[in-house]
């Protein structure tokens, strides 16, 4: 996944939390460089972001595919 892509999906979304996330669970270099991209932000047209955030998605959905991740919420029962 691109790093310019994560970094657009946070410029977009707005969410601390989300950041925090996102932060918490890169690498200590690139949260870092994430960071330092978020203080002088050059916000994405809306083009750009779309796109980076459909390659995020996709990717989700591609790890989840592959069992490398699960999509689950407080309703998730297993038979």
């Amino acid at each position: 996944m691109d790093n310019q892509d994560l970094l657009k999906l946070m410029l977009v979304a707005q969410d601390e939390t989300l950041n925090e996330v996102v932060l918490r669970n890169v690498g200590g270099i690139l949260a870092k460089q994430l960071n330092a991209d978020m203080a002088n932000p050059a916000p994405p047209n809306n083009d750009e972001a779309k796109a980076a955030i459909k390659r995020v998605v996709e990717k989700m959905f591609e790890l989840e595919c592959q069992g490398k991740i699960e999509f689950f919420d407080k309703n998730t029962q297993y038979i």
